[in-house]
């Protein structure tokens, strides 16, 4: 499966417990169930203000 969190290009790993907890996950496509649990679990407004701070790479 691959990039369920388009903003970041990275895949959410999810337990299959946390699968089957969603709301008619039975009717659920596995890479929608995947795509609504990484939407959940994502801290989209976060991530960007901590991409935002100034940044200083130090290579010693």
């Amino acid at each position: 499966m691959d990039g369920v969190w388009p903003q970041t290009g990275l895949d959410a790993p999810h337990s299959e417990k946390a699968l089957a907890g969603l709301k008619f996950s039975a009717a659920l496509p596995e890479r929608l169930a995947h795509a609504t649990l990484a939407a959940r679990l994502a801290d989209v407004g976060s991530a960007a203000a901590v991409l935002r701070e100034p940044a200083c790479f130090v290579h010693l």
